[in-house]
């Protein structure tokens, strides 16, 4: 058996890995063979899931006819996760004709003979350490008021310093995401205005039309709002008035599968469970519990941390400090069974900079132990001056 075939994990597929998803057992061979010549590993997905995370973040993807219209019944009678990205090739053997009809549906481009483009192919897919893939960081909390709006707020800030970053507020009864971050005045579309219905979403426009979050000097003046490094935000319209706005899963799968088909980074703030959480929690990269560190937050997290496993996430825990009765990180890890990989400190004063400001002369305080997830979600911390 061919380099990769007999190299495949439990797990999703990391950006250097190849997902084989193909029917017949000679073209099977023939795509791991490509595979093997680009020194890559093979992924075999019986199933493939366009909502999963290892279908974006992979390098490439080789499906068949076969496989391919299994999985567009799937996504059709799902959540309509959309499966066209680059690096998606609809693969056939040479004696059989194209299926271009299936190759429209997936929007994969031409269809891919083998073996006789076999070596185009490899080109096309390119040699490990050439990917950016985009990611997900969903944040959710583990009871009420425990702080995960704020982590989301902050790693998107920390995470837009090293590229397209939006922060998805996917909780359309929290508020709003731009009074957080002082940012209800400034202009972009919100919620209303995205349509996710209407075919796949242009993440580049998305970026250029969605508000910015203002950014703020150590005094908490504002220095502008420049996107160099600060992250776009998607919550809803800033109204007196109820107009009956909502917000669908399907329309915040589309975001999310937009932005990290494009390279760039979403932050979630995620409702703590319903519908939001089913369709963000099988994408995510991260998936950070926000744990506040007392003997309820630690009761609730538990049960929270098993309900988002259900759901296909893995979750790690960030604790949320002060610890009023005394509750340490073994408590934490020993009562959820999770990891704690990040903190989110106690800071003087924050609830009052949110009130009358906006998150903005704490972003700093706030980054560096929230930093970890980013680690998590394979972006380049090291080297950044926080």
């Amino acid at each position: 058996m061919v380099r990769g075939m007999d190299e495949q994990t439990a797990g999703p597929a990391g950006p250097e890995d190849v997902i084989i998803a193909v029917e017949d057992a000679g073209l099977e061979q023939e795509a791991a063979t490509i595979v093997a010549a680009t020194g890559r590993r093979a992924i075999r997905v019986d199933s493939p899931d366009p909502s999963d995370a290892g279908w974006r973040r992979c390098a490439a993807i080789l499906i068949d006819a076969e496989q391919a219209t299994a999985m567009l019944a799937r996504v059709t009678a799902g959540d309509g996760a959309r499966p066209a990205r680059q690096g998606l090739f609809l693969v056939h053997s040479d004696d059989t004709g194209p299926p271009e009809r299936v190759a429209d549906e997936l929007g994969c481009g031409e269809p891919v003979p083998l073996p006789s483009c076999g070596a185009e192919l490899v080109g096309r897919i390119g040699r490990p350490g050439a990917v950016r893939a985009g990611r997900v960081i969903a944040c959710a909390p583990a009871v009420g008021g425990a702080g995960a709006s704020v982590c989301a707020a902050v790693t998107a800030m920390a995470a837009a310093r090293d590229g397209e970053t939006l922060l998805i507020d996917a909780d359309e009864w929290s508020g709003g995401a731009d009074l957080l971050l002082g940012a209800e005045a400034e202009p972009g579309v919100r919620w209303p205005d995205v349509r996710a219905d209407a075919g796949a979403l242009d993440a580049g426009a998305l970026f250029a039309a969605v508000p910015v979050a203002p950014v703020r000097g150590r005094a908490g003046e504002f220095v502008g709002a420049s996107g160099e490094w600060a992250p776009g935000i998607l919550t809803g319209p800033r109204s007196r008035a109820d107009d009956g706005w909502t917000v669908s899963p399907r329309a915040v799968a589309a975001v999310v599968d937009a932005v990290v088909g494009a390279g760039g980074t979403a932050v979630v703030d995620v409702p703590a469970s319903g519908p939001m959480t089913e369709v963000v929690v099988p994408r995510a990269d991260v998936l950070a519990l926000v744990v506040p560190a007392t003997v309820r937050g630690l009761a609730a997290a538990a049960r929270r941390a098993a309900a988002l496993r259900r759901l296909g996430g893995d979750p790690v825990a960030v604790v949320r400090w002060p610890a009023p009765g005394g509750v340490t990180i073994d408590d934490i890890e020993f009562a959820t069974g999770l990891d704690v990989v990040a903190e989110l400190p106690y800071v003087r004063g924050l609830a009052r900079e949110i009130e009358v400001d906006g998150l903005g002369r704490s972003v700093g305080k706030l980054m560096r132990p929230l930093a970890p997830l980013l680690d998590l979600a394979g972006d380049r911390y090291a080297g950044h001056r926080w």
